[in-house]
């Protein structure tokens, strides 16, 4: 696999680059390569910039496996949420599992529900890091960017990063322009949202931005639920007091109302997907949910530029509360309740220079701190956690350089210690604690092939720490108990990469192969501690291997018509697995034990396909239709980890979108359609022998009128 992975990434960067010239690309496509004939801005590709490494670069020179969503494409295609992004993003899988938003990147990532796990896939919004996932993903209302870093981030990112990094980025307020915008949608399954900005400058040093959104919609399972009544607002404030120095704060809130998260129950007879119904005959699920999910958010930059570096300090609070009470099982509904609190603190030094020369030296260096209070409360006929006090810190000092050692070929390397503790209350006054250790590095090489040809290789690390669960550390552990504490995750991976533009600046092609080696995978369990009453807890399985490859390309083909293409197929398998679990069915509770053994890794298919193709017809200087659509095949993959059940395994499936927009002066008006095959997509399980899932949307379709006032 290797050593063919390889000699496709040697084609693409050696053979293709050597082979066409700029002279040469320019003879093709009938363009002078005089300096004088560079291609206008609509016939070629536009460069993307991204912050992907702690500074602003461009997407093709940065070494690092990485998908970006733009304003445009989240507008064109209708990207409202999180969940969005399953159709548009290869190797990315993103869903709802109660209380929060879960995401998993090559098949790694976590189901946590509660604050004593953290996600194995760091998010950070405007640069600020989130400890736990919210409820609903925040809203994709006035966004510049989504970048979505696949593999290990551990280096630059922090704890949590293991299996990757999602890093939404928003519009910032601009000194040069009022500008204003608003739209509206009206949809199926009774969909009504609203959005709107307002971009006010009061002169050239200070600009404030207010944006808002809301989104109502009745369920998708039994119209009941995974409905939504969300609402987002976000304040900016921009201002340069002084030449060298910025300050930028941000203030978000969103909540989540409606009947909330649910799963669905398959595949037994009588019982559809999307349809409230249960696997016991005669026993209906009741509809009797409710979620009442906020999220605020508080963060301050600080920049300030010297000759020889720019010293950068984010100061956050984030604060979420959650009361969820929904189906979650076969008997009966469950009240979850958390309360979270964090206060963070990055400081970061990055130098002005840059490494794309010989002895050209590029660093940063930075500090982070987290402090974290939490309330933890789940409820459930045959038993409770009830954690009133969980207290956390993480500390951490990271640096990462990279030198040139030719004009084309640099080196880099980076190191990050974290420490972390954590501590419990429990309902009896007990009290426990844990601390937990890492030391992550990334070890890399980059090389110009060509202009708009870059070669990368790296090895790096990713740490998500352990933690407690019920239970006491001084008594053993039976086969039918989880233990009171559970170990660090770690990823160690490897990777080789390719990013190039070719013929003209209009056809990129990126490619990836990667390998990686992912121990103490933490899973969620329901079974007993090894002392107190019957309750979920977090449990290490078995470590992981995957390996596989993704191939990415955009091609436009004229000025007016855009083809997109990627595929990915990869291979995950645990070395061996088993933890104890309780199922419902047959009705009475009984222990199962996941396989020894050799098992596939869930939430990962063996090949993916996206396509995606957009043409737009110029009516005249004033106005426009486009039309556009993305279809993304998926092969079959477990969802309940170490399950031989086939009904915990999903089948492959097709999903498509399509988008026809009209668009006159500063007005547009948009028919989009989402799923259209309808198809019935589980992206959970919640255990062996439940047939509980959790299921993305079918099909959706709606209207959409825009209109802006001012700016470009």
């Amino acid at each position: 696999m290797c050593r063919g992975a390889i000699r496709v990434l040697s084609i693409i960067a050696l053979g293709m680059t050597a082979s066409l010239t700029e002279a040469q690309v320019a003879t093709q496509t009938g363009l002078s390569s005089s300096p004088k004939a560079t291609p206008a801005p609509d016939q070629e590709l536009t460069e993307i910039v991204v912050t992907a490494e702690k500074r602003s670069a461009d997407l093709e020179h940065t070494p690092i496996a990485m998908s970006v969503v733009g304003t445009a494409e989240l507008q064109s295609r209708h990207l409202e949420g999180l969940t969005d992004l399953n159709g548009v993003v290869p190797g990315v899988q993103i869903y709802p599992v109660l209380n929060s938003t879960q995401v998993s990147v090559r098949g790694l990532g976590s189901t946590f529900l509660d604050p004593r796990g953290q996600p194995g896939v760091a998010s950070s919004l405007d640069g600020l890091y989130f400890a736990q996932p919210t409820s609903n993903g925040g809203g994709f209302f006035d966004i510049a960017r989504i970048e979505i870093l696949k593999g290990p981030q551990g280096t630059l990112e922090g704890r949590n990063a293991a299996a990757g990094a999602i890093s939404v980025i928003t519009n910032r307020p601009d000194v040069d322009g009022f500008e204003t915008s608003a739209a509206v949608t009206a949809g199926n399954y009774g969909l009504w949202s609203t959005e709107g900005m307002i971009n006010i400058p009061v002169n050239d040093r200070l600009a404030f931005r207010a944006a808002f959104q809301t989104v109502d919609h009745d369920g998708y399972v039994g119209h009941v639920y995974n409905d939504a009544k969300d609402a987002y607002g976000r304040v900016e404030a921009l201002w340069a007091p002084l030449d060298r120095l910025t300050i930028f704060n941000e203030l978000n809130y969103n909540h989540a109302g409606g009947y909330g998260v649910s799963p669905e129950y398959h595949p037994f007879a009588g019982i559809s997907p999307w349809t409230l119904g249960s696997p016991i005959p005669g026993l209906s699920i009741p509809s009797i949910g409710t979620q009442d999910n906020a999220t605020w958010n508080d963060q301050l930059h600080v920049d300030y530029d010297w000759d020889f570096a720019t010293l950068t300090s984010i100061s956050g609070f984030v604060h979420q509360q959650n009361e969820v009470l929904t189906p979650d099982g076969v008997y009966f509904n469950a009240l979850t309740v958390n309360n979270l609190k964090d206060w963070t603190q990055e400081l970061r030094l990055a130098s002005k220079t840059k490494a794309d020369h010989f002895g050209g030296l590029q660093w940063l260096v930075g500090l982070y701190y987290l402090n974290e209070e939490s309330f933890y409360h789940y409820e459930f006929p045959l038993g409770i956690i009830a954690l009133p006090h969980l207290p956390a810190t993480s500390e951490s000092a990271f640096g990462q350089v990279s030198y040139g050692l030719t004009d084309a070929l640099r080196l880099t390397g980076g190191v990050r210690y974290t420490e972390d503790k954590k501590k419990a209350t429990y309902e009896d006054g007990t009290r426990r604690s844990a601390s937990f250790s890492n030391t992550s590095y990334k070890v890399g090489a980059e090389w110009d092939v060509a202009p708009k040809s870059l070669l990368y290789a790296n090895v790096a690390t990713g740490y998500v720490p352990g933690g407690l669960n019920a239970g006491s550390p001084g008594q053993p552990t039976a086969p039918t108990q989880y233990a009171p504490t559970f170990d660090s995750e770690t990823n160690t991976a490897y990777e080789i990469g390719s990013k190039n533009r070719f013929l003209a600046n209009r056809l990129q092609l990126n490619a990836d192969v990667y390998l990686y080696n992912f121990r103490n995978y933490q899973y969620q369990s329901i079974a007993y501690p090894n002392a107190g009453p019957f309750t979920p807890g977090i449990v290490n399985i078995g470590s992981v291997k995957t390996y596989g490859a993704e191939l990415d390309a955009i091609f436009l083909l004229t000025p007016s018509d855009k083809l997109s293409a990627s595929s990915e197929w990869a291979h995950g398998e645990f070395n061996s697995i088993s933890y104890p679990t309780l199922v419902f069915f047959p009705p009475f509770p009984a222990f199962v034990f996941a396989p020894h053994g050799k098992q596939p890794l869930v939430n990962l298919p063996d090949a993916g396909v996206y396509f995606g193709y957009s043409h737009t017809w110029t009516i005249n200087d004033r106005s426009s239709l486009e039309m556009g659509g993305n279809s993304h095949y998926s092969a079959a993959y477990p969802v309940v980890a170490g399950s031989a059940d086939p009904n915990d395994r999903q089948r492959s499936y097709r999903m498509s979108d399509a988008t026809i927009t009209f668009s006159y002066n500063k007005w547009q008006v948009e028919a989009w359609v989402k799923n259209i095959e309808n198809s019935a997509v589980n992206v959970y399980g919640e255990g062996p022998g439940l047939y509980l899932y959790q299921i993305l949307p079918p099909r959706t379709f709606g209207l959409t009128v825009r209109a802006r006032l001012g700016g470009p």
